[in-house]
């Protein structure tokens, strides 16, 4: 179960890729011309569903422990543990991304 930080931190990384447009796979963030960046990178326009908890993770921690905070939400809303990367880079990844994020809101 979420806490109330952490949910706040998943729906604010769902808002960041609710566009497809802002939403990438293959890499945690990317410039807007699809060049690969660092997710706090104050340039990066578009995000994997691990890169948006991450970057989001950045804004509550700063840098020191923004990774390690992201990869506890992640493990937190991934029932089975494995890497969002997982659906992030599957068929449908972006719907299914978005539907495990209200899932674990709703919880």
């Amino acid at each position: 179960m979420l806490t109330a930080e952490q949910k706040q931190i998943v729906q604010k990384a769902r808002d960041r890729i609710a566009d497809r447009r802002r939403w990438c796979t293959g890499v945690e963030a990317r410039l807007a011309d699809g060049q690969t960046c660092y997710v706090g990178h104050p340039r990066a326009a578009k995000f994997c569903a691990f890169g948006a908890l991450h970057r989001e993770c950045l804004a509550v921690t700063g840098l020191d422990g923004a990774l390690a905070m992201a990869e506890s939400v992640a493990r937190l809303i991934r029932p089975d543990r494995a890497p969002l990367s997982d659906i992030d880079d599957g068929m449908n990844g972006h719907a299914k991304v978005l539907a495990l994020f209200d899932k674990a809101l709703a919880e």
